[in-house]
């Protein structure tokens, strides 16, 4: 179930009409018909949809933790494909210079209260998961699988890396992201997606694995 489809099960379970639901939030018809129609995942002014619509922002962007009411039979669209996450996690997220601390993987506590917070919506994610800001364009790939500047990465110390997984690594220049690769002579390096050749692959025998991305999330 996408977020648009969230919002009119929503909207139409209050019984309200897309100019009425404006109305009450302050916005525009045209607003609530652009979310509804897929072409924004970030709405604007959400605490106060969330509060007229009566459903929380976790649910509303992201379906995570969904209303009582949704289980009834009634409500469900059949044209849907309803999955409810149901494990979930808030995570840290944290700057590039504090990666180091939240990559360890013993039993050491890092004071994750000083940091702002985020849901992590996979629910495979350990209790070690942090995330990161995506900053530079490395990882931009022209096809496939792209990862933004300022695209959110969730990274799970905890997860075993393997060949193909993109992970955050430490470097004698700091920690990085990048996906792990393997040549034919069965050496690994990281590779950055981006082909521009100002990227090049990382063959240093110092690099340490620090996390495994298990996902990433990017605003609208």
């Amino acid at each position: 179930m996408k977020l648009q489809d969230r919002f009119k099960i929503a909207r139409e379970r209050i019984g309200l009409s897309q100019r009425e639901l404006a109305e009450r939030v302050h916005a525009s018809q045209v607003t609530i018909s652009k979310i509804e129609q897929g072409r924004t995942n970030q709405p604007r002014r959400l605490e106060n949809f969330t509060r007229v619509l009566g459903v929380s922002a976790e649910w509303l962007q992201f379906g995570i933790n969904p209303p009582e009411w949704l289980d009834k039979p009634e409500l469900h669209d059949k044209a849907v494909n309803y999955r409810p996450v149901l494990n979930y996690r808030e995570v840290p997220i944290v700057s590039w210079v504090r990666a180091g601390d939240f990559c360890c993987t013993d039993d050491s506590q890092v004071p994750v209260d000083e940091f702002e917070k985020i849901l992590c919506p996979e629910p495979t994610a350990s209790e070690k998961t942090f995330a990161l800001t995506v900053v530079g364009d490395s990882m931009t790939a022209p096809v496939g699988r792209s990862y933004l500047k300022g695209t959110i990465i969730f990274v799970d110390p905890l997860r075993v890396a393997k060949i193909g997984d993109r992970v955050i690594a430490r470097t004698d220049k700091g920690h990085t992201f990048k996906e792990l690769a393997e040549n034919e002579y069965g050496e690994q390096y990281l590779k950055p997606l981006n082909p521009n050749p100002a990227y090049q692959p990382l063959f240093d025998k110092s690099i340490e694995i620090c996390g495994v991305v298990i996902g990433s999330y990017i605003k609208e």
